[in-house]
């Protein structure tokens, strides 16, 4: 189910997101949750959200990074560089721009995409609302102007630290003052803007190295107008140099007394602060409610209301489970969506049935929050 914390801590974001959407996306919106709610084995026409992986590529070798996992099948194996043709991808958001709510834009490293300025260009000229996630390393000034009073409803950076040295170990190939200057540099221009959006956010990967940095970075988003930080527990890697002390699990006392110590700095800060650390027993979920790990999922809202499209264009259901439900290479998009020989169908009509689709047997989130 939604708790009151779980809205209150998006509230910001919801805000920034409404003054750009029309009647009919709202509208297409709430069918697809009123399809979920029933358990339909169809959803609207147009899926009111898409998620882009626009490359594999990226300039950072992450530690704990997918797209360095040692497992060759990977759905994002990056040892095949490959960015998403931009004419597929044009094609889609022309035919179903008056429905698309938003448009998450995913890497690899995503400002790596070789028509990211087309891409940005063509998301305003549609009108369709999108936010990005970045490492912030490529926020040149050409972009950063051309997300300012523009349809980008918000920016996340990936930071994990803000100990510059432990950066560097973590996010092998980044600059943290570099990164730095160009949060700073986009904060300028957008207040010389007067605009609201987009709105900023921040994001860190706790692991036993770095769990202890949460009150640091809080303060860190508090001197850089990032108002929000989602910390998320790294979980059953298999990584280069990833090892198996890196884990929570391995040292929980230390977890537990830096998050209490966070809890109480994002408060004196005023920092929207999200955690969610499945291994630890009382502090799994600040703002989503935690389901142990025998409780299976029962449906899923991303079956409704969501698409993710690869680099290679296979489309796949989240990122959790990885399995391609189509290829917009060789398969007509509705099909893929909402017919019973593709995936998502399959998938809706196994919860149907009270039965958990492949890939979703370890679904921390047990619906996607819905439930």
């Amino acid at each position: 189910m939604v708790t009151l914390r779980f809205i209150l801590t998006r509230l910001y974001y919801v805000m920034a997101l409404l003054p750009l959407l029309t009647f009919r996306k709202l509208i297409n919106f709430l069918i697809a949750i009123f399809y979920f709610l029933i358990k339909s084995k169809k959803s609207v026409k147009h899926p009111p959200i898409l998620i882009l992986d626009l490359t594999n590529r990226c300039n950072f070798k992450c530690l704990m990074c997918s797209i360095n996992e040692t497992k060759t099948d990977h759905y994002m194996n990056h040892k095949n560089p490959k960015d998403m043709d931009f004419k597929v991808l044009e094609n889609y958001l022309r035919e179903h721009a008056k429905y698309l709510v938003l448009v998450r834009l995913h890497g690899g490293e995503p400002l790596l995409y070789e028509n990211i300025v087309p891409l940005i260009d063509l998301l305003n000229e549609l009108k369709i609302p999108f936010n990005i996630v970045t490492n912030g390393s490529l926020l040149t000034e050409e972009i950063s102007k051309k997300l300012i009073n523009s349809y980008c409803v918000g920016i996340g950076f990936s930071l994990d630290t803000s100990n510059p040295e432990r950066f560097e170990t973590i996010r092998k190939g980044g600059d943290f003052q570099e990164i730095t200057a160009n949060i700073d540099q986009l904060s300028k221009i957008k207040e010389e803007n007067k605009s609201k959006r987009p709105v900023f956010s921040a994001s860190m990967c706790a692991m036993s190295i770095n769990v202890e940095d949460m009150t640091d970075l809080i303060v860190f988003c508090k001197n850089h107008k990032i108002p929000a930080l989602s910390v998320g527990e790294v979980t059953d890697l298999e990584t280069l140099g990833f090892e198996k002390s890196h884990l929570i699990s391995e040292n929980k006392k230390n977890a537990y007394e830096a998050i209490k110590k966070a809890v109480k700095e994002a408060k004196k800060q005023g920092i929207i602060f999200r955690l969610r650390f499945p291994s630890l027993s009382s502090s799994e979920f600040k703002d989503i409610p935690f389901h142990k790990g025998n409780i299976l999922p029962k449906n899923c809202i991303n079956l409704y209301a969501a698409t993710w499209f690869l680099p290679d264009l296979r489309v796949i259901g989240c990122s959790a489970s990885g399995i391609s439900y189509g290829n917009l290479d060789k398969n007509d998009f509705q099909d893929i969506w909402n017919t019973p020989d593709y995936g998502y169908m399959k998938a809706r009509t196994s919860f149907r049935t009270k039965n958990v689709p492949k890939g979703c047997e370890k679904c921390t989130y047990t619906g996607s929050f819905f439930s």
